[in-house]
């Protein structure tokens, strides 16, 4: 019986483990606040997905996550893609920079149909 009743208890224990909260703000160039960003925790090294979320309008994000060894991802439209490794729960500030590419030469072109149809009315 005090087997079974320690079995349980580390059983307990085991399945209570303490979550490590990740908290940090992102920037633009301007270190401006950037809102909407997506943040990603991926595992370490095969980059599978562990938690995410979206920066809010002043910029702040946070994760919580149990497992260790992780790779912090942050994405927006028009901005450059980081990578960062997580070394400790408070990130910091993390400045996104622009990813410009300029498009080339476009041509339109367009033709009118060679057979039309017209209503007759009477």
């Amino acid at each position: 019986m005090r087997q079974i009743l320690f079995f349980l208890l580390c059983l307990c224990a085991a399945s209570i483990l303490p979550a490590q909260t990740y908290t940090g703000k992102v920037t633009d160039e301007k270190n401006q606040p950037l809102p909407y960003a997506n943040v990603v925790l991926l595992s370490f090294p095969d980059s599978a997905f562990v938690t995410g979320t979206v920066s809010d309008e002043s910029g702040a994000f946070t994760l919580k996550s149990e497992k260790p060894d992780l790779l912090l991802r942050i994405s927006s439209i028009g901005y450059a893609t980081i990578y960062n490794k997580v070394d400790k729960p408070d990130l910091g500030t993390i400045q996104l920079l622009p990813d410009a590419q300029l498009l080339g030469e476009v041509v339109v072109k367009g033709d009118l149909p060679k057979v039309q149809l017209k209503v007759m009315r009477r």
